[in-house]
């Protein structure tokens, strides 16, 4: 998984769901403007959700709100263990 993608999960909740708008405020100016970059949103989306990242939550087709899996809260888990580590050797 590319850094990107640890970084795009660590936006998401993982106790408590994020909204959608949430979530567009939290990528601040990564958030999309263009048509195209708002399909490569949800596909992102799309495939963290068919992969086991994240749950995804729609009310009549519609993205609701995201929330990390078990997986994806794991991996930002190990992705903090790891900075604290480097940390901890300083």
């Amino acid at each position: 998984m590319s850094e990107e993608d640890l970084d795009f999960l660590a936006l998401i909740g993982s106790t408590e769901e994020t909204s959608f708008n949430e979530l567009c405020s939290a990528l601040g100016d990564d958030c999309p403007h263009e048509k195209s970059e708002w399909r490569d949103l949800f596909m992102k989306i799309e495939r963290m959700e068919r992969d086991g990242y994240i749950e995804v939550s729609r009310l009549n087709g519609r993205l609701e709100g995201l929330m990390l899996s078990e997986s994806g809260a794991s991996l930002i888990r190990e992705r903090l263990d790891a900075k604290r580590g480097l940390l901890s050797i300083l």
